[in-house]
């Protein structure tokens, strides 16, 4: 299931739906719901919204749910405002369907249990079952939130060249360390985090618990600028028998395989 494409209401508008269809049987695929967007407002092109993200679930009644986080354009200077709806899709019913939870801006979103995270130039906090905001938290790091990962206890984000770990519940910031900029996606690992950085071109690992870093380290292949650098690719592959993982990255040039931290 997921948001396949953009369609054409009858004003003209282009407009974000999701559909599904049955992959076992290759089922053409359905159009399960819009969100409702006003349609009062559009750019030059004649689009109006569109669905950011979804993430389906099952409630403990086992119907499936979609969280649905979508944009809008809104306002006579065409930016955006960010939404969240909830749709039963057992039931074809909405829950809640347009909660403005983001103004004047888009977010990356990211669902863990009960909670939506939504990290713009803030990081607000909802709860998936209402759309309710329960705490938005700023931070002195400039641009917006690229990254998140929810480790044990701690919510990991990214941030303006700034590494934090926030509590998932309060949003309080537990610690802060550099990371680079321009981050690839967080790999963990017995609680070591471990991604690379375009930014400063080396590969990072961090302890999740106190925020220490293991790693900062250069690709064999080259310094910062130059093609020898760390791409932003990660996988991790875990030990056995007592013996240590293994981390797998690659340059432009080479790939490489290290000894995982622990």
């Amino acid at each position: 299931m997921t948001p396949v494409r953009e369609d054409v209401d009858s004003l003209g508008h282009y407009i974000g739906g999701i559909y599904y269809s049955r992959v076992t049987n290759q089922t053409t695929e359905q159009l399960v719901i819009f969100p409702p967007y006003d349609m009062e407002y559009s750019t030059i092109t004649n689009f109006s919204g569109s669905i950011a993200e979804i993430y389906p679930f099952k409630n403990e009644n086992g119907d499936i749910l979609i969280s649905i986080c979508y944009g809008e354009v809104y306002g006579s200077n065409l930016g955006g405002d960010t939404f969240l709806g909830l749709y039963n899709f057992t039931k074809r019913e909405w829950i809640y369907d347009r909660e403005r939870v983001i103004s004047n801006g888009g977010a990356n979103y990211y669902v863990y249990e009960d909670k939506v995270y939504l990290g713009g130039t803030n990081l607000t906090i909802c709860d998936i079952y209402t759309g309710t905001i329960l705490h938005t938290q700023g931070f002195a790091a400039s641009g917006n939130i690229t990254r998140m990962l929810r480790v044990d206890d701690k919510l990991i984000l990214e941030k303006g060249g700034v590494l934090y770990a926030i509590d998932p519940t309060s949003g309080s910031i537990i610690w802060e360390t550099f990371s680079g900029h321009n981050i690839s996606f967080m790999r963990e690992m017995n609680s070591v985090i471990y991604f690379t950085s375009s930014g400063d071109g080396k590969i990072h690992a961090v302890d999740v618990p106190t925020g220490q870093h293991y790693w900062h380290s250069d690709s064999p292949d080259g310094a910062s600028g130059s093609r020898g650098i760390f791409t932003d690719m990660v996988t991790l592959l875990s030990g056995k028998n007592g013996k240590k993982g293994r981390v797998y990255t690659s340059s432009y040039a080479n790939g490489y395989c290290y000894e995982a931290v622990k």
